[in-house]
């Protein structure tokens, strides 16, 4: 063999060697690809988790501001223009990049502890005294009950309760509500 060839011979073996044995051998770089690709996958779900958690709490956030929206522009209308022609029901919302419902209910309520007493009709009907007796009237027929001299008194609503929920699914199903009581306190 040439005295300046880089690989020897050791004495009695046929096998060609390296003078230097200090590199690393194919698998133990595909051990430490390994070991390395099971810690970033380990720690990737830290990274996943918390961009979900931000996610839904943006929506919620989004959820919220239209409800709060939702809820004073009813206030803003004023106690006698709060009616329950106001109801809507799955009202299409937008949530960013998703689409919500939006269901509004106006409750009326008469209380009978306001010393006004209960009229017994439901609110928004008219009562009417009609020969000794008492009977509930839509406005279409209290004309004629005035006609005939019968004597009238509203039941009217000493409060109100607005309720505005907004739902949404982004995987799960979602929602958040409101609900405030309104009084005309000049009555």
């Amino acid at each position: 063999m040439d005295h300046n060839s880089r690989f020897k011979q050791k004495a009695g073996e046929d096998v060609l060697s390296l003078p230097n044995q200090d590199g690393t051998t194919l698998v133990e770089v595909m051990v430490g690809m390994l070991v390395f690709l099971v810690i970033m996958l380990g720690g990737l779900q830290y990274f996943a988790l918390p961009q979900n958690i931000i996610v839904r709490q943006k929506l919620k956030r989004l959820a919220v501001s239209v409800a709060q929206q939702k809820m004073e522009s009813i206030i803003a209308l004023g106690y006698n223009q709060i009616t329950t022609a106001l109801n809507e029901s799955a009202t299409v919302v937008s949530l960013g990049s998703i689409n919500g419902t939006r269901n509004t209910t106006i409750t009326e309520f008469d209380d009978l502890a306001n010393g006004q007493g209960d009229c017994g009709c439901p609110v928004g009907q008219t009562a009417v005294i009609h020969g000794g007796g008492m009977l509930c009237s839509d406005a279409a027929s209290l004309a004629t009950h005035l006609a005939h001299g019968d004597l009238y008194f509203m039941c009217e609503a000493d409060y109100k309760s607005i309720d505005v929920e907004i739902s949404w699914n982004d995987g799960n199903n979602q929602k958040v509500s409101f609900t405030t009581m309104v009084s005309d306190i000049a009555n």
